[in-house]
């Protein structure tokens, strides 16, 4: 999906409207992305990926790493560990967390398809924060707020807010 217009704003000011035919805003869905890039990862001669296994252990070795699953082993030079991590100990980060919600619209109601990146940006001592509005389908809408800083808290916490905004 793309656009050719989109905004961002402050909470003290009206929206920048940004219209171009020439620089258009890009929707990818984050399982059309996932998709296409298990597909290059498969058709790749030198990288691999294996899902839904259980690992077991990772060992540091003389020549790269030895991956240890239940019923299989595997001997890499470099590996991208992707399993989640308590954040504890982590000095130095800058998290992006988000939340939000997907708002479906009666079929009869007219949407308007005016891109939302950056409404109501505004910041605190940590980061800052911002509200995301982009349409889906012609009756549906992401509702996201998104926050970039320094302190972690789960997204969840942000809930509240983003149902706010849905009203």
């Amino acid at each position: 999906t793309k656009f050719n217009s989109w905004s961002f704003s402050t909470n003290n000011q009206d929206p920048c409207i940004h219209l171009s035919d020439r620089y258009q805003y890009f929707c990818l869905k984050g399982i059309e992305f996932y998709q296409k890039s298990l597909a290059l990862i498969r058709e790749s001669p030198n990288v691999f990926i294996e899902l839904g296994q259980e690992i077991t252990e990772v060992k540091k070795t003389r020549d790269g790493f030895l991956i240890q699953m239940h019923e299989k082993q595997y001997v890499a030079e470099k590996i991208i560990d992707c399993r989640y991590r308590q954040p504890s100990g982590i000095a130095g980060a800058i998290w992006q967390i988000f939340y939000g919600y997907e708002l479906i619209a009666e079929p009869t109601t007219s949407l308007n398809t005016q891109v939302v990146l950056m409404g109501d940006l505004r910041h605190d001592a940590s980061g800052i924060f911002f509200n995301y509005l982009v349409p889906t389908t012609s009756n549906s809408y992401l509702l996201q707020t998104t926050y970039i800083g320094t302190s972690y808290f789960l997204p969840r916490e942000m809930e509240e807010e983003v149902k706010r905004l849905g009203d």
